[in-house]
């Protein structure tokens, strides 16, 4: 920005500094604006005259054919002397930012907040020298002659890959050590977000995901939620000389990426090694998902006003989802472990999760190998990273999704922050404590799930196989022993292995 004074018209405070830059655009080198990357393209674009803009697009060759085509508004019928109306354009601020933007500015906030609540961290020689908050992310971290860095601090400064990075992930799969992407799959409202929460807390990294950055729920998540790695997924622009499997590691960013494949479709097709499973009771499940359409959000929750005006059509709902519920999670299960090369799996329950994270978060950093090359161990470094990111099994460093119910609200007031293991209990199977679903419906859905076992899923009921089940296993009581060693269902009762050891032998 200019120190020196700039004469400015009579114009409101937030129209200055734009008028501001406006007045110094044509200072700019070519070479500067060339190097603009998409969102600071469009800022300028926005407040130039159509005459303007359109005479900056077509005078460049790459922006004309990259950039302009992003303005096009959409055709119109208009004829002008015989002869149908050229294209025009509007510039617009673009709707979806690029996600290193966000990143960027996500860094940043992280960065000032972590500073002002430390004295010591503001005078560090590293933070007062001409960093990027890239290269902040990186140096913040501790080095490991054998692996990823491990950062040090919390909250820490999120990346994506570098080159080095790339490289190292790309030997582990070469030697059969690891290396590749991790899927995050899971049914709607199971949890993914926690888990990409935790993973990034943890290991610095950014998670990605396969839905499209531009809809709602995504902004929502990448703006105000912190998941700045929406619509990250493919390996983009891969070489045509080189093979699928190093090009896609030559441009790969992050190993972690969600998908809520079968059940809805991504934005675009790649490449993965591993599946971590995520399984949340469907009672619940279904439930937030409802309130999910119901609000266009990931936190809002209809009113009790909203559950009887619609009621129909909740039930109707429900007993449509239910039968995708059990498709889903045959289809991870069971149908994709039957091709030649069944690919490694791993299930995490949401139950488990919110109860012990140290646990689960253990077990994930072990099967996708980003703490150790050796899927059997875990390095001492990473169980102390797991240890200093869920402190005490606080529930306040789950994230933004923290398990919420009614009870909550009063034990706000504790002097002591509750533990998870505190409030797990209440916030598993909250749907049905608060009366969401009538007996009839229950009923449906036990009937419904062991049908589908008999006639479709070789007499596998999903319902009883993660613990579910209201009738024969008592949910979700089942959940509530108050005995650390010994919550829950036990993860051998799941029939899959819960160790990084028997899913990648598998």
């Amino acid at each position: 920005e200019r120190t020196d004074p700039v004469a400015l018209p009579e114009l409101s405070p937030w129209r200055r500094p734009l008028y501001r830059a406006r007045r110094q655009i044509s200072a700019l080198p070519t070479t500067a604006m060339e190097q603009l990357t998409r969102y600071p393209l469009s800022c300028v674009l926005s407040y130039l005259s159509e005459t303007e803009g359109t005479s900056l697009l077509i005078t460049n060759k790459r922006y004309a054919r990259q950039v302009l085509p992003l303005f096009r508004q959409a055709p119109s019928n208009l004829v002008v002397n015989g002869q149908k109306a050229p294209n025009r354009h509007r510039f617009l601020v673009m709707p979806v930012q690029d996600a290193t933007i966000l990143l960027e500015r996500l860094n940043t906030r992280r960065l000032c907040q972590r500073q002002k609540k430390t004295s010591s961290e503001a005078s560090d020689p590293l933070y007062t020298r001409c960093y990027t908050t890239a290269e902040l992310a990186r140096l913040e971290c501790q080095e490991r002659p054998n692996g990823l860095r491990i950062p040090t601090r919390v909250p820490c400064l999120l990346r994506f890959f570098n080159a080095a990075e790339r490289a190292f992930w790309r030997e582990q799969q070469v030697n059969g050590a690891g290396g590749g992407v991790t899927l995050l799959a899971s049914y709607p409202r199971s949890g993914n977000t926690l888990v990409r929460t935790l993973l990034e807390k943890t290991t610095g990294l950014v998670t990605g995901s396969d839905t499209r950055p531009n809809r709602n729920l995504s902004r929502e998540l990448a703006e105000r939620h912190d998941l700045v790695g929406e619509g990250i997924c493919s390996h983009d622009n891969p070489s045509a000389d080189t093979d699928d499997s190093i090009a896609s590691f030559v441009q790969m960013m992050t190993p972690f990426i969600k998908t809520h494949w079968p059940e809805r479709v991504g934005c675009r097709t790649f490449r993965a090694n591993r599946v971590i499973l995520i399984v949340r009771n469907p009672y619940d499940a279904m439930d937030s998902y409802w309130n999910m359409n119901a609000t266009c959000s990931h936190t809002k929750t209809v009113t009790d006003q909203v559950y009887q005006q619609f009621a129909t059509f909740y039930e109707g709902l429900i007993r449509n989802e239910i039968d995708i519920w059990m498709k889903f999670h045959h289809y991870w299960c069971h149908t994709i472990q039957k091709e030649t090369s069944p690919i490694p799996l791993l299930v995490i329950r949401f139950e488990d999760l919110i109860t012990q994270p140290a646990v689960e978060l253990q077990k994930m950093l072990q099967f996708s190998n980003v703490g150790s090359s050796d899927s059997q161990t875990l390095d001492q470094a990473w169980l102390d990273r797991i240890d200093q990111v869920v402190e005490g099994n606080r529930i306040d460093r789950l994230g933004s999704y923290q398990p919420r119910c009614q009870d909550m609200e009063s034990s706000s007031a504790a002097t002591t922050a509750p533990t998870a293991k505190q409030t797990a209990h209440v916030s598993i199977g909250k749907s049905l404590a608060k009366g969401r679903y009538t007996m009839e419906m229950l009923d449906y859905i036990h009937q419904t799930c062991a049908t589908h076992a008999r006639e479709r899923y070789d007499n596998v009921n999903y319902l009883q196989k993660f613990g579910y089940d209201i009738q024969e296993q008592d949910f979700p009581k089942n959940f509530s022993s108050s005995d650390d060693s010994d919550t829950s269902t036990p993860n051998r009762a799941l029939g899959f292995s819960s160790s990084a050891t028997s899913s990648r032998a598998r």
